[in-house]
């Protein structure tokens, strides 16, 4: 974060920090790919963009989830799997991911079967595929 938050002040850096999700953090990182310009700004900018979004469609789906009586049926609770996936492909460095990102895939999908809660899954999962990358890219570290 600090290379791209480097450009705030100190106290919009924590503004900044505080609207970072998933999505936006994702996307800015994709557009600093092809322009090494964009930074906490941007970040800002989107993180605007999708608290308005945000409310918009939640008041918009709670109205409308009231008419729907079963989204599943839709198809529609597959949506949030749906923008991982898309954020994760953005993020695809390449083969030498294939370790890191499948060890942390097994080792999570794994502990959720054998029972483990799932947020403390992914923990684990994600430390793991971490500890993959050190291992099988060192020279990245």
């Amino acid at each position: 974060m600090v290379p791209i938050l480097k450009e705030l002040p100190w106290p919009t850096r924590l503004i900044a920090l505080q609207g970072a999700t998933d999505e936006n953090f994702a996307l800015t990182l994709a557009t600093r790919k092809d322009d090494p310009t964009v930074g906490g700004r941007f970040l800002l900018g989107t993180a605007l963009g999708l608290m308005i979004a945000w409310l918009v469609a939640t008041v918009a789906g709670g109205i409308a989830g009231q008419a729907i009586p079963d989204l599943e049926r839709f198809g529609i609770g597959f949506a949030f799997t749906a923008a991982f996936i898309a954020m994760a492909r953005a993020l695809w460095p390449g083969k030498a991911a294939v370790a890191p990102w499948g060890t942390a895939f097994a080792v999570t999908v794994g502990l959720v079967w054998l029972g483990v809660p799932t947020a403390a899954a992914l923990i684990v999962g994600a430390l793991s595929g971490v500890a993959m990358d050190f291992v099988v890219n060192p020279d990245d570290a």
